[in-house]
């Protein structure tokens, strides 16, 4: 699978499965995407890739649920993804990881009120 077709699905994984991801990894993936606005297409990329490499447990979750997805999707293949597209992508996915990030937080905020 292409690294585009990955940004491209991550931001969809991450709303269905988030408790396949651990704190720890979107709290880097958070660092790594903060970033976006900063860097060229291919720096962005190179980086992606190295935290896929990093995260490997997260890279597996999204190979195999965005595999199972294409496989049921009987849509054809989607056109090749441009600069501005890998962008927005990544603008979503970086949405996407703030919000089960804060989510995550208050629930641990609620938990511990409870346990008080």
């Amino acid at each position: 699978m292409k690294i585009n077709q990955i940004i491209a699905c991550f931001p969809e994984i991450l709303k269905n499965h988030p408790c396949k991801f651990t704190n720890q990894t979107l709290e880097d993936l958070d660092t790594l995407l903060v970033q976006i606005d900063e860097q060229a297409e291919i720096d962005i990329i190179q980086n992606f890739k190295a935290w896929l490499k990093k995260n490997t447990q997260a890279r597996d979750v999204i190979l195999k649920f965005a595999t199972e997805e294409r496989e049921l999707d009987s849509s054809p293949r989607p056109q090749p993804i441009s600069e501005i597209n890998i962008r927005q992508n990544l603008f979503e996915l970086r949405k996407t990881n703030q919000e089960v990030l804060k989510s995550r937080d208050k629930k641990i905020e609620s938990e511990e009120i409870k346990n008080q």
